[in-house]
C-alpha cells in the first residue's frame, strides 16, 4: 500500500509575476529616475548642487514613504542605503545637510 503525500502549498511563479507587476505599475511619480528590479527601488538624480539632489530625493521619499504606509509595505531597513556619485574630487567628503526629521522608515 503507497500512500499519498499532501501536496505542499506553493506559490505561483505567475501570481508573483502579477503581484509584483501591479506593485511597480502603481508606484507614484517622482522627480528622480526609478531603476527596479526583482522588487529592489532605486531611485537616481542628476542636478547642479548637492542640496538640490537633496530635496528632491527626500520630497520623493516622502512619496514612496507614503506609498508604502499606504498598503502595508515595509522596507527593508538593513538594505536601504544610500550613496552619491560625483564629478568633483575637491567635493569627495561633503556631507549632506539633511534637515530632519527625515527618518521616513521608522
Amino acid at each position: 500500500m503507497q500512500l499519498l503525500e499532501t501536496p505542499k502549498k506553493r506559490s505561483s511563479p505567475r501570481l508573483s509575476l502579477t503581484c509584483l507587476t501591479l506593485y511597480i505599475n502603481d508606484l507614484p511619480s517622482t522627480h528622480s529616475r526609478k531603476f527596479i528590479y526583482a522588487g529592489d527601488i532605486c531611485l537616481g538624480a542628476q542636478e547642479q548642487t548637492f542640496f538640490k539632489i537633496e530635496e528632491i530625493l527626500n520630497a520623493d521619499l516622502e512619496k514612496l514613504a507614503d506609498y508604502f504606509k499606504k498598503w502595508r509595505l515595509q522596507p527593508s531597513l538593513s538594505k536601504t542605503v544610500s550613496s552619491v556619485h560625483h564629478l568633483h574630487n575637491a567635493r569627495a567628503n561633503q556631507t549632506g545637510s539633511y534637515p530632519g526629521p527625515y527618518i521616513i522608515f521608522p
